[in-house]
C-alpha cells in the first residue's frame, strides 16, 4: 500500500475508534483556517472614546475568505506595564481584508474603537458586530461595502460614531440608525446612491452632531 493511501487509511480508522464528539472537534480543526496579524502598540485620543492604548495592525494580517476571519493569535510587544486587557482599539489601513475580522472580543475584552481602512470588506452583517456590544467607534471607510442592512447595530447601542465614508453603498435601510441613542457622528459620504437621502426623516431623529452624506449622486440602477 502507497504511504499516502496507508496515512488516509490510519486516519480513517482513528476516526471510527474515537467517539463521535472527538471526531468532530478533530475534522473542525483540520479544515479550519484563522488568521493573526502583528501589533505595534501606542496610545491615540480621539473625541469619541479618548486617550486609548491600541494595536496599529501591520501589513501581515490577510483574510480572504469567510472561513480564515477568525483571529486568533496576535505579535507584537505591549508597553510596559500593559497587557491585552488594556487594549482599547485597532487601526489597520494596510489592506488585505476582504472580511470584518471576527474574534477581537476574545484577544482584547475591552475594545470599543475599530478602525479598518483601505481593505476589500464588501459585507457587513449583525453577526459580525454582535459580540462587541461596548463598540463606541466604528470606521469602516474605503471598503467595498454596498448594503447596509436592517438591524446592522442593534447590539451596538454604545456606538457614537460611524463611518462608511468611500464605500460602494448602494442602499441604507431606514431602520439601521433607529434605536442609537448615542449617535453624534455619521459619515456615509462618497458612496454610490442617492437613495440614502431617504433615510434623512431617520436621521433627524438622532442627535447627530455631524451628518455627512455628501457626494452620493448616482442611481444604483446604472451599476
Amino acid at each position: 500500500m502507497k504511504e499516502s493511501n496507508l496515512g488516509l487509511m490510519m486516519k480513517i480508522d482513528s476516526y471510527l475508534n474515537c467517539g463521535f464528539f472527538a471526531c468532530f472537534t478533530i475534522a473542525i480543526f483540520e479544515n479550519s483556517e484563522s488568521a493573526s496579524f502583528e501589533c505595534k502598540y501606542d496610545f491615540y485620543a480621539y473625541e469619541t472614546v479618548g486617550n486609548i492604548y491600541y494595536c496599529w495592525i501591520q501589513n501581515n494580517l490577510k483574510i480572504n475568505s469567510p472561513s480564515s476571519a477568525l483571529i486568533t493569535s496576535h505579535s507584537g510587544g505591549h508597553k510596559s506595564g500593559y497587557n491585552n486587557n488594556y487594549v482599547y482599539g485597532i487601526w489597520s489601513d494596510v489592506g488585505g481584508i476582504s472580511y470584518f475580522p471576527l474574534g477581537l472580543d476574545e484577544l482584547y475584552p475591552n475594545i470599543n474603537f475599530i478602525v479598518i481602512r483601505k481593505g476589500r470588506i464588501q459585507e457587513l452583517h449583525q453577526s459580525d458586530l454582535k459580540s462587541l456590544p461596548n463598540l463606541k467607534h466604528l470606521d469602516l471607510g474605503q471598503n467595498d461595502i454596498d448594503v447596509l442592512e436592517e438591524g446592522l447595530f442593534d447590539y451596538n447601542l454604545e456606538l457614537v460614531l460611524i463611518s462608511f465614508m468611500e464605500n460602494k453603498i448602494c442602499e441604507v435601510a431606514q431602520s439601521s440608525f433607529d434605536i442609537m441613542p448615542k449617535l453624534h457622528w455619521l459619515y456615509l459620504s462618497y458612496n454610490q446612491c442617492k437613495e440614502v437621502y431617504d433615510a434623512r426623516t431617520t436621521f433627524e431623529a438622532l442627535n447627530l452632531l455631524v451628518e455627512d452624506v455628501r457626494m452620493n449622486q448616482c442611481n444604483c440602477s446604472d451599476y
